[in-house]
Order: structure tokens, then sequence, then C-alpha cells
């Protein structure tokens, strides 16, 4: 599958895996709903505005739950909120990045994919929003913060999805270093991106990547 049909494949499943996500399913029980809508709506905003730019009422308006809810189900309010709220888009996340490298037939079909999923996202927002994660990493470095630990722990995660992968070409510690560095790409790529509102700082960050994998295949 060529490169350009691949980003627009995943255009179209990060748009129905954001609205998944954000909708709560129609099965769980009242508490759960209320619970789950609190979650989504916490992480769908500090996508947009940031840790420190989200308010506790700001994440009750949106859930359109009441305020006795939160502590209710987050007595460790917004800290609580948004550790659980990270964790859960990580696995999203996490999960669709699998099933991409699981569907893909070469490493450097794997590359493009993993470029692809987060650009996807990029455009699917609108360049409003980019990696929640690396949006609360970044306010939260530095602190002893448990959300950051989150945020360190869905990062270890995602590297060691792509590092697994790379693990059936190279030796464990080159794919080990290979997704470290395709990630780091990936992440400063989406940043420049999201604010020039142009990809092809991610289009340029996979072109290295590509030129880094093969060179590491060839070494």
């Amino acid at each position: 599958m060529g490169h350009d049909k691949i980003t627009g494949r995943l255009v179209l499943i990060c748009q129905s895996v954001y609205i998944i996500y954000m909708k709560t399913p129609p099965h769980v029980r009242k508490g759960e709903a209320t619970r789950s809508r609190i979650s989504r709506s916490a992480i769908e905003l500090i996508n947009e505005r940031g840790y420190f730019g989200t308010g506790m009422n700001d994440i009750l308006s949106r859930a359109k739950a009441p305020k006795g809810s939160m502590y209710f189900h987050f007595p460790g309010g917004k800290e609580q909120v948004a550790t659980v709220a990270i964790r859960e888009i990580g696995a999203e996340i996490g999960g669709l990045l699998k099933r991409g490298l699981a569907n893909v037939n070469s490493p450097e079909d794997a590359v493009v994919t993993i470029f692809a999923y987060f650009k996807a996202q990029l455009i699917a927002g609108g360049y409003k929003c980019g990696c929640p994660v690396s949006i609360v990493g970044l306010e939260l470095s530095g602190t002893d913060s448990v959300v950051l630990e989150a945020c360190s722990d869905v990062y270890a995660e995602w590297m060691t999805l792509m590092s697994d992968y790379f693990a059936a070409f190279l030796s464990h510690d080159d794919a080990a270093k290979l997704s470290s560095s395709i990630f780091a790409m990936v992440q400063g790529a989406l940043l420049l991106s999201r604010v020039s509102a142009d990809p092809s700082h991610l289009g340029n960050a996979q072109k290295a990547c590509i030129s880094l994998l093969h060179q590491t295949l060839k070494s």
C-alpha cells in the first residue's frame, strides 16, 4: 500500500476512534457513564488547552456532570482525573498502533504507519490537538506528579510496541535505539507541525527515520 493511502486510511480510523472514545458506550451503568464522561472530557480539554489551562469546572461543564460526581468518582481531584485520562488515551493509541503495525509488510511501512497515525490525529483535529501525553508531559516535566508518571509509562509502552516490532529485523538493542529515535522525531515534528499548521515537518522527519532505518539494517 502506498504511503499516501496509508495516511488517508489512518485519518478515517483516527476520526472514528476519536468519536468512539468521546462517546460513552450505551451499555454502561449510570455511575460508570458519568465517570467515563468526566475522564473523556478531561483528555479532550487537556488536548485543546493543556493541563494547567484545564480546570475542574471546565471538565464538569464539558461532561455535563454535577460537581459532586467529580469527587465521588475522582476523590483525588484533577490530578486523579488527568492520570486516569492519560492512561486511558494511552491504551487507546497504543492499541491502534499495535493493530497498524500488525498489518504492515516491511519495517519501512512500519515507520510510515507510525508517522501516518500521528499525522492523521493532527489533521483530524484541525491542528488544535496533537499528542495529549506530550502536552501534559511538557507542562509537568521536572515535578514528581503522578500525572507525569502516567505520561512516562505511556511513552514507555508505545516505544515498547515499536521496539517489539523492529526486533524481528534487528537486535533488541538496535530495535530499542531505533524506536527511541523514531519516537523522539515524531514528537518533535508533531509539535512543529501543530504550531505551524504544516504537516511537512512530519514528512521530513519520516524520511529521516526511514534513512536511519536503512542504515541500521545495513550495520
